[in-house]
């Protein structure tokens, strides 16, 4: 039986479709894996295993705009670099961490920087997945994607042209800055190491009532503090020393929650094993004065010196403590 000409047509017109469309989304997500701009550059240096330092900081913006890496290099002469990424949840960070600590040769303190909603769920929608497409197809980034959300995963990594109803702007842009580094041979570089330090003062506007205090609960997803748990475990069978960083909240934010203070008992109470170092900036002093805050939430770029500080203390104290305890071995 002869196959009609129409039908023959349309299904070379459907095939050469598919092929143009495929190779339209190979050509944009190989530009954008090459990105070097803000929160995709940051993705992408740690999946194009640019990137190993001796200290690195995951999380979410707290971590983001609240750790001066290059301040921290000065204070304690180690290599460091802040991998944190804006609106990022722990269970995002996840395939970041699993990603460096699988090729690290050089880290020697992993440090995750750790909000109020850091242990609120185990699975749920991603934050900005647009700016982790271009890395589909790395076995991390896609059990990311299968956990929390299968059914998007599917059709982006498999249903051609699907993919371009998910792209952003921004996706197009980091695309253009990426083709642009691989035409002049450039690989990741970023002058303030990852940091995105914030030079603003604290918005009024965001000044919360006292009728506010005590009206949010935290959640506290005992399954997901399990799953962290076993995380760290791998953190330091890779031989690298684990630091949890609870960072600032501006006072009037704290009480806006009935139950802030759990966060971190279950960091000391689960989480924490002999040898790790837990930074608690939750009583600091500095959270009583707003002029280190741009809002509630996040340190400006004063209150962020402050925090780097204190963590390069506890960081150098950590490593003389061990050179001392190695010194006294071999005597």
């Amino acid at each position: 039986m002869r196959i009609p000409p129409i039908i023959v047509r349309f299904c070379l017109f459907v095939l050469g479709l598919i092929v143009v469309l495929l190779f339209l989304n190979w050509f944009v997500t190989f530009g954008a894996k090459h990105s070097s701009k803000n929160w995709t550059g940051k993705i992408n240096s740690v999946f194009g295993h640019a990137i190993d330092p001796e200290f690195i900081l995951f999380g979410s913006s707290v971590a983001d705009v609240g750790f001066d890496a290059p301040l921290f290099q000065e204070l304690t002469q180690m290599s460091a670099f802040n991998a944190a990424i804006d609106g990022t949840a722990l269970r995002q960070n996840q395939a970041l961490i699993h990603e460096f600590i699988g090729y690290s040769e050089d880290c020697e303190y992993l440090a995750i920087g750790i909000s109020f909603f850091s242990f609120t769920n185990s699975k749920g929608p991603l934050t900005q997945p647009t700016r982790w497409y271009a890395q589909i197809g790395n076995e991390n980034i896609d059990t990311m994607f299968r956990q929390n959300v299968p059914d998007l995963y599917w059709k982006v990594r498999w249903l051609p042209g699907y993919a371009f109803t998910q792209y952003s702007a921004t996706f197009y842009k980091d695309s253009a800055y990426g083709w642009l580094n691989y035409l002049k041979g450039q690989r990741y570089t970023s002058a303030t190491l990852g940091s995105m330090l914030q030079d603003r003062p604290y918005d009024e506007a965001e000044a919360i009532s006292p009728s506010q205090f005590d009206t949010k609960l935290i959640q506290i997803d005992s399954a997901f503090v399990s799953q962290v748990e076993q995380l760290l475990q791998e953190i330091r069978a890779k031989g690298i020393r684990v630091i949890l960083i609870r960072f600032p909240m501006y006072i009037d934010g704290q009480r806006t929650f009935k139950n802030y203070s759990e966060v971190s008992d279950v960091i000391r109470q689960e989480l924490i094993q002999p040898g790790d170092i837990f930074i608690d900036f939750s009583d600091h002093p500095l959270c009583n004065d707003k002029t280190y805050f741009y809002n509630n939430g996040h340190v400006n770029r004063d209150g962020a010196q402050k925090v780097t500080e204190e963590i390069a203390k506890q960081v150098q104290l950590l490593s003389d403590t061990s050179q001392q305890r190695a010194g006294a071995n071999q005597q």
